[in-house]
C-alpha cells in the first residue's frame, strides 16, 4: 500500500522522491534550499515533504506521471 501512495502522492519525503523519480535525495534538498523545489511540512507527520512536480520539472523528467491536481499539506 505504501508503494501505491508513493506513486500517486504530490508531496513526498526526499527519500520517497528519490525512489519515485531517481533523483538523489541530496539533490532534492539542495534544489529546495535554492528555491527551485517547493517544500513544506506534512500536517499528518510533521516531516518535510517536497513537491514532486517541481522535482520532475527541475530534473527534466517527462516519464513521471503528474496527472492529478496538487493538494495542500
Amino acid at each position: 500500500m505504501k508503494h501505491l501512495h508513493r506513486e500517486e502522492a504530490k508531496w513526498l519525503s526526499d527519500r520517497d522522491c528519490e525512489i519515485r523519480t531517481g533523483v538523489p535525495a541530496v539533490s532534492v534538498r539542495v534544489w529546495a534550499k535554492r528555491g527551485k523545489v517547493a517544500r513544506s511540512k506534512s500536517v499528518d507527520t510533521g516531516r518535510v515533504v517536497y513537491l514532486v512536480a517541481d522535482i520532475v520539472k527541475q530534473a527534466g523528467l517527462a516519464h513521471v506521471s503528474m496527472d492529478q491536481e496538487p493538494r495542500s499539506v
